[in-house]
């Protein structure tokens, strides 16, 4: 099975401890644009990023991925 494009920059970023933003639309409050922070990514799923403290992510919220100043992934 082919990975998600995303999952994919994801686990490149959490092995090679890249310099990294990942940024996604969060609607607990509205529409807010929040910033995941990397330590905290536990692993990159197949549909969503888990973090430590148990939040999913889904992929469709990921609005962009810049890594090392370059943008990597843009919705």
């Amino acid at each position: 099975m082919k990975k998600n494009p995303i999952q994919e920059i994801v686990n490149r970023i959490i092995w090679n401890h890249e310099n990294a933003r990942i940024i996604y639309i969060d609607r607990k409050n509205g529409i807010e644009y929040k910033e995941i922070p990397i330590p905290e990514i536990m692993k990159a799923g197949t549909e969503f990023i888990f973090l430590k403290d148990g939040t999913m992510i889904p992929y469709h919220r990921i609005q962009y991925i810049e890594v090392s100043g370059k943008i990597v992934f843009k919705k």
